[in-house]
């Protein structure tokens, strides 16, 4: 067990799964936490979860949960934890986002909030804290962004901004790995429509999803590249699109951007507050009808004006370092401790 330096606290973080988000690992080294796995996500196997809780590791003065709020928050309830320890919760999953726009149905919902309730505090990835409020709760949160490896960003700018790139080429990149699980709040249903629309009028178009990603359904103009060098799939294409619902702050968006590649996403997706720095009208509505408008859009403007807005979606994103936002995150995680500890008193 050890005691993290920053905050002079035993810190534990606790993760759904084999292994955590790296940015999210990245935050949690960054506070010197140790760490916890619990049953795996999407796995409703109760003895595991049940086993998770009860085997929680006792004498930690903060838990930080990675999106699985329930493991402390139960442990908590049935004094399987100190009872002055914190609990954290950072969010980056679209539960909330499920619960105020109706997507689950009232039982789980209602669940959620009973233990919601019990976090001490949030630290939201992405401009998402306005949710809170929206169910009735006023814990104190954070709000922080993501950031990509100065490595990976190194790499990504090495792809060429030139007009081989951008001259009459139709295919669309999403970066991330998808699943039939995760398709719904990753709006994969929107950009298919959105393509089925706009291939009437640019019939090459063709969407390429990265990463170890499968659907049910097959689609003649959708390729899933595997677990290939990311620059080989976003050097093919001219626009990137990412239609969340409740997706946070996907950094696979901003790999795309620093890519040299503009990037329209959705209004319920975290980076949106990158691309209203550099055009709004890269900024969708819900809806594949709107996307396959903003595509068309884009597909006709001129080469030098593509080029122009490539450039811009790279200098803006590349702004978002994970030591950049390591930082943000250490200041912002101190101050929420404290305002915990000065609501408690």
């Amino acid at each position: 067990m050890s005691t993290s330096k920053f905050l002079n606290k035993k810190v534990l973080f606790i993760i759904g799964g084999d292994a955590p988000h790296p940015f999210h690992a990245a935050l949690a080294k960054s506070i010197h936490a140790d760490f916890y796995k619990t049953a795996k996500r999407g796995q409703p196997n109760l003895v595991e979860l049940i086993k998770s809780i009860k085997n929680l590791p006792r004498n930690y003065d903060i838990y930080l949960s990675e999106t699985i709020f329930f493991v402390p928050t139960v442990a908590k309830i049935f004094r399987l934890i100190p009872k002055n320890a914190l609990i954290v919760n950072i969010v980056a999953d679209p539960v909330l986002y499920n619960m105020v726009n109706g997507y689950k149905n009232e039982l789980p919902n209602l669940i959620n909030k009973i233990l919601l309730k019990k976090v001490d505090g949030f630290v939201f990835i992405g401009k998402w804290g306005y949710l809170l409020n929206q169910i009735g709760l006023n814990t104190p949160l954070k709000e922080i962004f993501g950031g990509v490896k100065m490595n990976l960003i190194k790499e990504l700018k090495r792809i060429p901004i030139n007009r081989k790139r951008f001259e009459n080429n139709h295919k669309i990149a999403f970066v991330g790995n998808v699943n039939q699980s995760r398709a719904f709040y990753k709006g994969i249903d929107i950009l298919i429509d959105a393509i089925g629309i706009i291939r009437k009028q640019f019939p090459d178009t063709k969407l390429l999803i990265t990463g170890n990603s499968k659907l049910d359904k097959k689609y003649p103009f959708v390729e899933f590249t595997g677990n290939i060098n990311l620059n080989s799939v976003i050097s093919q294409v001219s626009l990137a699109a990412f239609m969340g619902r409740g997706d946070t702050f996907p950094l696979g968006s901003v790999e795309a951007m620093i890519a040299g590649t503009p990037t329209i996403v959705s209004t319920d997706t975290g980076t949106k507050e990158i691309v209203n720095k550099i055009d709004k009208d890269f900024i969708c509505k819900l809806n594949a009808r709107d996307l396959a408008n903003k595509i068309s859009h884009y597909f006709k403007r001129d080469v030098r004006s593509k080029m122009l807005l490539a450039k811009a979606f790279r200098e803006e994103a590349s702004k978002y370092t994970e030591k950049r936002a390591i930082n943000n995150f250490n200041r912002k995680f101190l101050e929420l401790v404290n305002e915990i500890k000065m609501r408690d008193v």
